[in-house]
């Protein structure tokens, strides 16, 4: 049940124990789910956070890279 205290996407999540925040363009569309993903992490869920890139990473330098499957953006 829902009320005005706790919106609908909470009230679904509420059980979650992990969710997924995904992008999938442009890359400021992971930055909109980054509220509720705190949100998430203070109510005690787990939380991983993905976007898709559709540049060509493999053109990137190798300076670029963080880690394995991390990079940072190009100036």
């Amino acid at each position: 049940m829902t009320s005005l205290a706790t919106p609908p996407l909470f009230a679904a999540l509420g059980k979650a124990r992990n969710v997924l925040i995904a992008g999938a363009g442009g890359g400021f569309d992971i930055y909109a789910g980054l509220p509720l993903a705190v949100a998430l992490l203070d109510a005690g869920t787990r939380v991983h956070l993905a976007n898709l890139s559709f540049t060509q990473l493999e053109l990137l330098d190798l300076d670029s890279w963080l880690a394995a499957n991390l990079t940072s953006s190009p100036p």
